[in-house]
């Protein structure tokens, strides 16, 4: 009896196993072939059918590191484009082939980074310098507050596992001697990320409250701006502070100014009833937002909505400094590209992002474009991200490179959608020998 019930226990969890792995690649199928992949990415094509794809990084680092691809994945990339002649361009050299229809060599791509984070010089940089490649870094100026210059892996190889961390450390961002270097060895083009990649408060309902195990997402980007005696802040709140429904800066909301003397009464109620010790209380959001509820009873809520002149001079002002400071810090460049923070915008930060002098703007990863024909006005006609001539400046999308879609791109070695496919199935193991260790338990 003991061995049929292990033998039912043990074929059991085969048959789950099987379904699991079934499941995951009928998911991963569906997934890649939608149209938010490029078309190389499904089939082999010609390499000048692909118009100029625009590959995304945030951090080169190790992969706890969030949007992180690791230094062995970036430079396997690398080395990828470099052995099947893969030419990498500048924002305006894209700029100019999409308006002006400028010749560009074949196969050329781009890669850009976001934030401006460490590892673009601890890793990165040394990476694209020793393939000869270059890449698009957009920065949030006002998030530079570190000096010096670190060592890199160019010059440091032994330390890699330190460099590998530097996005975590306390200066996750470049320095602006380490951007001066990058910019005039060629190798970097540096253009907007806004000043501040700033969230805002989008209206009056508390979705939380700052505490012992918030997360506040890399280098606190996730927190969103606060007025304080008539300053925006963005550091590390203190506990009980009321946090509300946010949005993206340059979204089409109205940001939200809350109550400043609600937020000090939260802050307070939280010290005076143990600090920290407070949230080991299991009921604390209970607590908290009843005594909201009570404050607003008796007091009422000061918080208020920006004017639209106020929103419209919020947007002009991030997007036109942000410019200056990067162009200030690096004599001689200017700054004509912005990539919008958290992949979101509006029609007034689009039409004040031209009248702020932008002659391009990156948009979203992985995202439709529309090309209409006489018969289809607003078809789909082609997968995300192929921009090529003709294409709206302002609308220029990108790929993912944590899928190492990049491996996909016409060329010896590419990788195929059943080897995407069957690579994807190696991670499902792990569930597979839980559900074999659960069996032979029986």
């Amino acid at each position: 009896m003991l061995w049929w019930g292990i033998g039912v226990a043990v074929g059991g969890g085969i048959g789950v196993a099987g379904y699991v792995v079934t499941k995951r690649a009928r998911q991963t199928r569906a997934y890649l072939t939608s149209n938010r992949f490029p078309e190389f990415v499904r089939r082999d094509v010609d390499s000048d059918t692909i118009g100029i794809p625009v590959f995304t990084y945030h951090s080169v680092a190790t992969p706890h590191t969030p949007d992180s691809v690791t230094p062995q994945a970036f430079e396997h990339h690398l080395q990828y484009l470099k052995r099947n002649g893969y030419h990498t361009l500048t924002a305006d050299e894209l700029h100019a082939h999409l308006v002006f229809g400028e010749r560009v060599p074949p196969k050329s791509v781009v890669l850009t980074f976001d934030d401006g984070r460490a590892t673009l010089w601890t890793i990165a940089y040394p990476l694209l310098k020793k393939y000869e490649m270059r890449a698009v870094c957009f920065l949030v100026p006002g998030a530079m507050t570190a000096e010096g210059v670190r060592p890199h892996i160019g010059d440091a190889p032994e330390q890699i596992d330190d460099l590998a961390n530097a996005d975590v450390g306390d200066a996750p961002v470049i320095t602006w001697a380490e951007t001066r270097l990058m910019h005039e060895s060629g190798i970097i083009d540096f253009q907007s990320h806004t000043r501040d990649h700033a969230l805002i408060y989008c209206g009056p309902e508390i979705v939380d409250f700052a505490n012992p195990h918030s997360d506040y997402g890399y280098g606190g980007y996730a927190l969103p701006l606060r007025r304080c005696h008539g300053e925006d802040v963005r550091d590390i709140p203190a506990l009980g502070t009321p946090i509300y429904r946010s949005m993206p800066r340059m979204g089409a909301a109205r940001r939200y100014y809350d109550d400043e003397r609600l937020r000090q009464a939260c802050v307070a109620h939280v010290a005076e009833n143990g600090g920290a010790q407070f949230f080991e209380r299991g009921n604390w959001r209970d607590t908290l937002s009843a005594f909201v509820k009570r404050y607003r009873h008796e007091h009422g809520d000061d918080g208020r909505y920006e004017s639209p002149d106020e929103q419209r001079a919020a947007i002009h002002d991030s997007l036109v400094s942000s410019k200056q400071m990067i162009e200030e810090h690096l004599p001689g460049h200017i700054v004509r590209h912005l990539c919008y923070p958290w992949h979101r915008y509006s029609i007034m930060a689009a039409s004040l992002a031209i009248e702020s002098g932008y002659v391009s703007t990156f948009v979203d990863i992985n995202h439709h474009k529309l090309e209409p024909t006489w018969n289809a006005p607003y078809a789909v006609q082609h997968a995300i991200p192929v921009n090529t001539v003709g294409d709206d400046p302002y609308l220029i999308t990108r790929i993912d490179s944590r899928d190492d879609l990049i491996l996909s791109l016409p060329g010896e070695g590419r990788l195929t959608m059943n080897q995407r496919i069957r690579a994807r199935m190696l991670r499902v193991p792990q569930r597979i020998k839980r559900l074999y260790a659960n069996a032979r338990s029986v």
